[in-house]
Order: C-alpha cells, then sequence, then structure tokens
C-alpha cells in the first residue's frame, strides 16, 4: 500500500494453503478444464431455495480451486479477498462434502483435509448429483493471500485457522461464466467477536455484526506446464510476496516461492482493467502508472481495458484498478490472489483514492519557486504593467496544478500495481538513486513552467515511499522510462539462477527489515520510509533551508486554500476559522532534526558501553545486532562521515536551522518574509494555486498580518534552540546520581575547520540583537549596544557545541575566544558608562548590576541587561552540569 501525503502500505497475514504437494496427487485428481462438465446450475422443485447445482460423480475428489472475494458494507466499503483454497467434492450418503486440501502435512502417508461445508443432496441418478447449497457458506476461513519472508511457521500445527462465522446469509446470484468456473454470491451477515470496557471497567467481550458481499468462484485447478516456480532471494538483494511451501519430512523449514505472474506466450497478456470511475483528467495517468511495468519487462505484458463496470468482480489473468472517491482516505492500496501451491497469481486488485489527486501547500510553493500563487500569472497578469487578468492564463493555473495531481496519480498506480505483480516495498530505493539534492531542488525550480519536463530518477524503483518534490520528479521519469532496480527484479524473477542480481544496481530494504531493526532499538540508515535521496543528510540540510525560506509562502498558500476552496467555487470561508485552523504549523520545525541523531552515539549502561541508534542496511539483514558498535558497523559508519562531509558538516547542519544563507542570525525572518509577500499584489487578489480566483479584503489583510505577526513570535531563536537541543551532544557523567546516559558526537566525524565554526555561530547567537542602553547621571545618555539572542539557560544549552569532551580534538580555544568575546562584550558597555569600569575577578561579577542601578548609573531595563550577559558568561566559564540544563 501507499500511505497518504504520498504514503503506501500493504497489509500482510499467514498462509493457509502452502504446499508440500506430491505431483502424482494433483495430475490424478485434476478436474477437467471445462467447468461444465463437472458442475450445471439446474432447476428443480427439490430445491427449496432454487439454489441447486449438480455434480457429476466422476468429478468427486477432482482438484478443484476455490476463490473469495467480497465487499464490506460500512462507511468507506472495501474489497475483502481471501486466499485460495484447492477443494474437492466428495459425497456420502445424503450429503456431498467440499473438503479444503490441507497440503501443509508434511508427510503424504496420511491425507489431510479440512472440511468446509456439507450441503444436502436432493436428486441423484447415475451420473450425478444435485445438491442444495441452501444459504451459502456458513463460515470463511479468514486468510490473505499475501505473505513474507517471515520466519515464523505460518500454520498452526493442529491445521487450525481463523474463520468468520456466517449468522444468516442470502444468495443473489449463481451462474456459470462461459467454461471456466461456477460462481455465486451471497450477502452474508458476520459476527465478530470484540473486547470493550465492561459497566464496571474491566474488559468484557461483545458481539458485533456486519454484512459481507461474498463472491465465491469453483473452477478447475489447473496447473501452468511453463509456470518457473521460484524461491525468494535468501540474500535478500531483491524482495517478493511469497508463498509458504511445507518442505517435506520437516515441521519447521518451508520454502519461500515468489509470487508472480505467468507470461508466457501461451498464456497470453494481463489485462489491466480500469473501472469506469476514474474521472476523465486522470484516467491518462492510470494509463500510464499501470504500463510503466511494460517498460520494465521491455514487452506487451499488459493491455488496457476501460470503462469497466466499478461493480464488476475481478477476472482471472487481470488486474483491476478501482477508482475511490475518498478524499480523506489514508492510503492506496493493492491486493492479489495467487495459485497456493506455485505463487502463481491469478488475480488482482489496486484501489486509489482521490486522495492522491489532493496536492499540499509546501509542495505547490517548492515546485514554485517559493511563489504562492499561480505559475505564469504571477509574471503577467499580476506584474505591474497589468491590471486585468487573461482568461486563458487564469485556466493555465487549473491545468498546472492537475498536472501535479496526475503526476501523483501516475506514481501511485504504478506503485500498487507493482504489488499487484508480486513486488515488496523498496525503502532504499531512493538510498540507491544518484541524483544529488542539488540537483534535485534545481529541477523543482521550473517543474511547474515546464510542460517538457522529464523528472529525474531520484530512485531506483517506484516501490519507495516518496514525498513531495521527489514524487512528482519520479514520476514524470517513469512515463518515458524504467529505473533500474524494478528491471533487475523483474528479470531475475523470470529466469533461473541468481545472476541478474546486483546491489551496484540498487539496496533493497522493506517493512519487515525496519519493524525488526526497530525492536531493537534501531534505525537503519538509508531504509526509512520518506527518507529522499542517497544523501540523506544532504537533502535534509537543503529542506530544512527551503522549507525556512518559503515557510511564509506556504502558511499562505494554505490559508487562501481553505478559504477559496476550489470545490466550492461560490463558498469562502470564515477568515477566523482558517487561521485558526492553521495554528498547528505556526512554528518553524527544521526537517533536519530528524536525522541528526545520526551523528551521536549514545552510552546506555552504567560501564559506558555505547551503541547507536542506527545501523548499516547490511548489519541489519545479517541480523547480528550485538554487533552494532560504532567501531564494529564500518559499512554505516563510512557512508555516514562520506555523506555528511558533502552535506558540509556537522556545524553547517547546526547552523543552518539557526543563521540565515548569509550567516547571519536574523530574530525577524518571518517579519522580513511577510514584508516580501504584503509586497506582492497577490497578497491582495489573485488565483490560489487550486485555481480558484480570490480577492482579500482589507478585513482578510489585516487580520492575516497580524496572524503572521503571531507566528514570528513563536518562531525566533529562543524557539528554534529549544527545538535543536536533542541533535547538541550532552553528558550527565559526574552528576549526583552517576549516571552515565547522554551523548556524544561519534569520532571523527568533525573536522578541523568545525570548532572555528562552531565558534562563529556562539559569537553570532551572543551579538545578534541590538539594545539601547540608558546610563549616566540623570539617565541623559543612550547607546546601542550588543545583546544575546538567548538567555542564560539556553546559552546553557547551547555551549554544550563548545564541550571539549564531546568532539574527539580540543575544544578549549574556540570556546575560550566564546568567552572572551562575551566578556569584551560587557566591559564595552561598561566602559560606555565609565573608562575605568571592567569586569574582574569571576565573583565580583554578579554584583555589577546591583551596584550599577544602586548608583542610579543605569535605569533598570540596562541593570537587567548587564545581568543577563553576565550571567551568560559565568555559564560559559563554570561549564555547569547539561542534565540541569536539559530538563
Amino acid at each position: 500500500m501507499r500511505k497518504f501525503s504520498n504514503i503506501l502500505f500493504v497489509s500482510f497475514s499467514l498462509v493457509f494453503l502452502a504446499a508440500c504437494t506430491k505431483e502424482t496427487v494433483i495430475e490424478k485428481q485434476a478436474a477437467p478444464k471445462d467447468i461444465r462438465t463437472s458442475i450445471q446450475t439446474v432447476e428443480s422443485d427439490s430445491c427449496e431455495r432454487r439454489n441447486c447445482i449438480q455434480i457429476q460423480k466422476n468429478s468427486f475428489d477432482k482438484m478443484f480451486l476455490l476463490i473469495a472475494s467480497g465487499r464490506t458494507s460500512g462507511l468507506t466499503p472495501q474489497w475483502y479477498d481471501l486466499k485460495p483454497q484447492i477443494v474437492s467434492f466428495s459425497k456420502w450418503g445424503g450429503e456431498v462434502a467440499l473438503l479444503a486440501e490441507n497440503y501443509n502435512s508434511i508427510y503424504k502417508e496420511i491425507r489431510s483435509q479440512h472440511l468446509i461445508q456439507s450441503f444436502s443432496v436432493v436428486a441423484e441418478d447415475e451420473a450425478s448429483v444435485t445438491v442444495d447449497l441452501g444459504h451459502g457458506l456458513s463460515s470463511f476461513a479468514v486468510e490473505s493471500s499475501y505473505d513474507i519472508e517471515s520466519p515464523e511457521v505460518p500454520w498452526a500445527p493442529d491445521g487450525s485457522f481463523d474463520s468468520l462465522p456466517v449468522a444468516d446469509s442470502f444468495i443473489q446470484n449463481m451462474n456459470i461464466e462461459g467454461s471456466e468456473y461456477f460462481e455465486f454470491d451471497q450477502i452474508a451477515k458476520v459476527i465478530k467477536s470484540v473486547t470493550v470496557a465492561g459497566p464496571d471497567g474491566k474488559p468484557m467481550n461483545q458481539d458485533k455484526e456486519e454484512s459481507i458481499g461474498m463472491n465465491i468462484q469453483i473452477r478447475p485447478y489447473l496447473k501452468s506446464a511453463k509456470f518457473l516456480v521460484k524461491e525468494a532471494d535468501v540474500s535478500k538483494r531483491v524482495g517478493f510476496f511469497v508463498t509458504k511451501v511445507a518442505t517435506s519430512e520437516q515441521s519447521t523449514t518451508y520454502k519461500n516461492l515468489i509470487a508472480k505472474w505467468d507470461i508466457s506466450d501461451e498464456k497470453g497478456p494481463i489485462t489491466v482493467r480500469i473501472t469506469s470511475s476514474v474521472p476523465k483528467e486522470y484516467l491518462e495517468a492510470v494509463k500510464e502508472g499501470a504500463l510503466y511495468w511494460n517498460k520494465v519487462f521491455q514487452k506487451e505484458i499488459f493491455v488496457l481495458e476501460t470503462e469497466v463496470d466499478p461493480n464488476e468482480g475481478t477476472k482471472f489473468r487481470s488486474i483491476t484498478i478501482r477508482w475511490v472517491p475518498w478524499l480523506d482516505a489514508g492510503a492506496a492500496y493493492a491486493i492479489q490472489q495467487s495459485d497456493p501451491l506455485t505463487g502463481e497469481i491469478l488475480r488482482a486488485q489496486v484501489f486509489i483514492p482521490s486522495a492522491f489527486t489532493r496536492i499540499g501547500s509546501a509542495d505547490q510553493v517548492n515546485l514554485n519557486d517559493g511563489v504562492p500563487a499561480v505559475v505564469g500569472a504571477i509574471r503577467c497578469d499580476w506584474s505591474s504593467r497589468r491590471s486585468n487578468f487573461d482568461a486563458e492564463l487564469l485556466n493555465a493555473p487549473v491545468a498546472r496544478r492537475t498536472m501535479l495531481a496526475q503526476d501523483s496519480v501516475r506514481s501511485t498506480v504504478a506503485h500498487e500495481v507493482g504489488h499487484a505483480i508480486g513486488l515488496r516495498h523498496n525503502f532504499a530505493a531512493s538510498f540507491s538513486g544518484r541524483v544529488a539534492g542539488k540537483e534535485i531542488q534545481k529541477a523543482s525550480r521550473t517543474f511547474l513552467r515546464d510542460d517538457k519536463n522529464q523528472g529525474l530518477p531520484v530512485a531506483t524503483s517506484v516501490m519507495d515511499y516518496l514525498s513531495g518534490l521527489d514524487n512528482f520528479l519520479l514520476s514524470r521519469y517513469i512515463k518515458n522510462r524504467a529505473l533500474d532496480y524494478d528491471v533487475m527484479a523483474m528479470k531475475w524473477a523470470y529466469t533461473e539462477g541468481d545472476s541478474h542480481l546486483n546491489e551496484k544496481v540498487s539496496l533493497y530494504c522493506s517493512d519487515e527489515h525496519i519493524g525488526v531493526a526497530g525492536k531493537q532499538g534501531y534505525k537503519i540508515y538509508g531504509c526509512e520510509q520518506f527518507d529522499n535521496s542517497g544523501n540523506v543528510i544532504e537533502r535534509n540540510f537543503l529542506s530544512a533551508l527551503k522549507d525556512k525560506e518559503n515557510f511564509v509562502s506556504t502558511l499562505f498558500v494554505s490559508i487562501l486554500g481553505r478559504l477559496f476552496p476550489p470545490e466550492k467555487p461560490n463558498f469562502k470561508a470564515p477568515i477566523k476559522e482558517v487561521l485558526k485552523g492553521t495554528e498547528p504549523w505556526i512554528q518553524y520545525a527544521p526537517s533536519s532534526i530528524d536525522v541528526t541523531g545520526l551523528m551521536l552515539r549514545k552510552v546506555i549502561d552504567s560501564k559506558g558501553k555505547t551503541m547507536p541508534s542506527f545501523i548499516s542496511l547490511g548489519l541489519a539483514k545479517s541480523g547480528a545486532y550485538y554487533l552494532a558498535l560504532e567501531e564494529s558497523d564500518s559499512e554505516f559508519f563510512d557512508k555516514l562521515k562520506l555523506d555528511l562531509d558533502q552535506a558540509g558538516g556537522y556545524s553547517n547542519n547546526l547552523s543552518s536551522m539557526i543563521l540565515d544563507r548569509s550567516g547571519i542570525l536574523n530574530l525577524n525572518w518571518v517579519e522580513s518574509q511577510l514584508q516580501d509577500l504584503m509586497a506582492q499584489p497577490y497578497f491582495k487578489k489573485g488565483v490560489t494555486l487550486g485555481g480558484r480566483p480570490y480577492e482579500l479584503t482589507e478585513e482578510d489583510q489585516k487580520q492575516i498580518h497580524e496572524f503572521f505577526l503571531d507566528v514570528s513570535k513563536k518562531n525566533n531563536v529562543e524557539s528554534l534552540l529549544a527545538k535543536i537541543k536533542n541533535i547538541i551532544p550532552f553528558t550527565n557523567a559526574g552528576s549526583s546520581n552517576n549516571s552515565k546516559s547522554g551523548a556524544w558526537l561519534r569520532k571523527d566525524l568533525l573536522t578541523q575547520q568545525d570548532p572555528e565554526k562552531l565558534r562563529d555561530l556562539y559569537i553570532s547567537v551572543l551579538s545578534s540583537v541590538e539594545f539601547e542602553m540608558k546610563f549616566g547621571n540623570g539617565l541623559v545618555k543612550s547607546a546601542i549596544v550588543q545583546k544575546s539572542a538567548v538567555n542564560e539557560l539556553e546559552s546553557q544549552l547551547l555551549s554544550s557545541i563548545l564541550s571539549t569532551e564531546m568532539m574527539q580534538f580540543s575544544m578549549d580555544l574556540a570556546k575560550a575566544q566564546v568567552i572572551e568575546f562575551q566578556k569584551e562584550k560587557i566591559n564595552k558597555s561598561l566602559k560606555l558608562i565609565d573608562p575605568s569600569f571592567s569586569l574582574a575577578a569571576p565573583a565580583e561579577w554578579e554584583n555589577w548590576p546591583q551596584n550599577l542601578l544602586r548608583d542610579n548609573l543605569v535605569d533598570q531595563n540596562t541593570a537587567d541587561y548587564f545581568q543577563a550577559e553576565i550571567g551568560i558568561l559565568k555559564s560559559l566559564v563554570q561549564n555547569p552540569e547539561k542534565e540541569d540544563v536539559l530538563k
């Protein structure tokens, strides 16, 4: 599945009918290919409900395939496909049993079967029996067709499985479809037991009922003669869904057979059936997403069928793409049903909610070169040279916005069809990409204005989770080209051996790798959802800067989009409600905070044993988590150091959150962006990036202006410092509780230039604010002096970056220079009052503010200024415990 905000997921469950099958069992008991020679629907007065079928006696104990697919009936109906079962009919006395063959058993000497249900015989002759299906099936084995390469044995030793009991049901349809299969539809009322809180607050069981519309098909089991059964790659270089197959005489081992289609010429192409519910403006994108896989195979594996009735079920050798008009859906998803003995995919479905046509404000601003208005119009309609809107250009923004939505749909469809042909997620695909972060951001500046933009291969597969810009660039790229991992995976799947696997083409990492590592307390470097780019650190540095530069523009786009929703052309939302809804996003949170923990190693016990929170993909796949030490995981450390060097180093990362691109600490950066915004014509009227014309009243403009002024108060340096405390190394060593927990920078990550850069960063924070000092007899004199942007507590926090014990080389000189700067700054201010004044022994420092105030040499504000600056100086000299600072 793909999660929304380009978020994708797939749900997995145990496999029921894995196979230790012997070829002789299937071949000797294979049902005739034409279903009509085995089963017929009949009209009989003996059938109380007219739900009778006639079964030929020579079909008893022959192998059929039962495949069930259902639809739930809730607020958001969804399909409910179950794992296919190999079944047979058996008669004794006046009943016929429908039996599921249990090929989970590890030895052939004892035949093992499950009873699905028995039916009454209502008529019989020499060649056939007629049975009454009654209400249909009274229970369903609840098992998904998806399975993954998990170490757990997928079946219960006693042969039991989860069941969905049917309390009541009604057969709605029953027929023979050509020569292929017999089917019937039943709507079933099922009972589910859930645990709820009782009147006394204790847990209690409670039954709940719902209805599920089930389609049940029974067709002859026909094994493909030329289908190449292939086991999963044990080295984990490529990932497919699997069918688990029991191993003869071994109860704890099994084979993982990959799920894939039979693409032999005899079988012909697979039909991609697109339902008529797909809006016309997205139909081409859906087609392109599906046919991307023909580029991967380099032949016509898939053919299209459009205008399919959305209520039709799924056909064999087809992938049905269903459009779900669900704007607040959380995910797209795919399901497939496979042969339980071989892994051959028989049919599949893809579900695309309309939520994927919604484009976020940040994406639109980033792709529009930071401008919160329509592409083209700002440079034409809204320039000072023209005051009237041109109708053609007014329509253009809608097309541009639709183009982005089409890109989103195309990549989502390609991703979900990838699941439908067997592929697992590959969250290392972006990590394997070879496009630099700066190249990606450069491409964004003209993306919306260039219809011929070919995109970029920012990942090696469509099976990764990509966000925003990366998703659009990749989606545009796959219109014309295939991606390396996808090509490699398919070549490997459809040929014998492993010659096509090459980790230099692409690494592979999926959900279970992340899950297992997470349980051990780790993250895998390069294998996280939405960790765009091959250099995660560089990309986050750049994103942090871009997010800050576009902060006001992004919020303004969000405000306009909700104030003037494009789907309601005559509606304007209340401005107060829109601004209130924007409040959760008013604090700037640099994205690089998420990855800077990579640079730290943490002490986890009183003996000082260290363990990193990140490990390499190679170590994660090996499972040797006990080796996860800095010295042992050289793959991770070498890559981390390379990425950090390319990104400009630790100090640059830290500075990017505090300083602007020119290296200046600007406390008024929100106000500066606001002034730029208000100076533009589109602050008053224009066309939203959603394509709707708007005009802001003077009251609207006033409230937006006041809102952003409030935003600026919540985004000053104090707030930023609070947000970055997690990336500053600290230690509690030597504190009263003798705790050794804390974090140090990994050795060898800093360069010889970093101490100077960190020193300059600290000095910029200590000198970035102007303060008017009142002093002299009668307080008639005044002067502008430098003031720190932080208070004493925040200075203690920031001083951690100057701590010698955190670095692999001495920071003493850099820290001494910062102390000298702060002391000299205070002395300059003191000498303005009296040239003879100067800080002497530290023990006397704290007396200065009160003495100056007592002698009427300064006013209270100036005394407070000296108090704060001397407090910061003391914090630097004393190097207080970080434990207290970080509370």
